[in-house]
């Protein structure tokens, strides 16, 4: 994962003497990013809440045990959802993870405000998802590891470029509503940089 990202800055910062070297960095990207995002059934977790304490920062600092127990819970890597969550919201910096939206989770609307306790536990209770009143605060990394675990979009996304397509999609000639600087195509090389910091 540290050569893919090294490879994706440097490709994104067009650092790249001549085409052929693109096109090989094109390469080495496409097999990196088949990094399989789900666990397999009795799959053990590479990553303790320690190491994953070490890197978040701000509103994220301490929910390395949540990321674990989500991705638990649902079968998603929790260096995966802890990319993610670092990535969408500048590891704790972003206006919109002091809601508690930690996984910078939009819809047409905008970003999701998950700071209502009342709100937040309702809306686990009335969709059967599994809770504890005292995760309530970091209910949004639940949220999303539910997400890429059971919504039909997400069924057979494995890979970081897969998960993409769906999570932040790149339509080509267009940006999608919630993506108007047309950020969304650098995703899978910004949550691959992140993930190459959780060792």
């Amino acid at each position: 994962i540290a050569r893919y990202a090294d490879t994706a800055r440097r490709f994104r910062e067009k650092k790249f003497f001549n085409d052929e070297q693109a096109t090989n960095a094109k390469l080495e990207l496409a097999s990196g990013w088949n990094y399989n995002i789900r666990l397999k059934p009795g799959e053990g977790i590479d990553v303790t809440a320690d190491t994953l304490n070490s890197v978040l920062r701000w509103t994220l600092r301490g929910a390395g045990q949540h990321f674990i127990d989500a991705g638990k819970m649902y079968g998603i890597q929790p260096r995966f959802l802890a990319a993610i969550s670092m990535h969408e919201t500048g590891n704790g910096t972003s206006p919109k993870s002091q809601t508690g939206n930690l996984m910078g989770i939009s819809n047409n609307a905008g970003a999701i405000d998950y700071s209502d306790k009342s709100a937040v536990l309702s809306y686990f209770s009335s969709r059967g998802l599994k809770h504890h009143e005292e995760k309530w605060t970091y209910a949004s990394i639940y949220d999303q590891a539910y997400k890429l675990s059971n919504y039909e979009p997400y069924q057979g996304k494995n890979t970081l470029a897969e998960v993409q397509s769906v999570y932040a999609p790149t339509p080509k000639g267009w940006t999608v509503q919630n993506d108007s600087r047309n950020l969304n195509r650098f995703w899978t090389w910004k949550v691959t940089e992140w993930m190459s910091k959780i060792w």
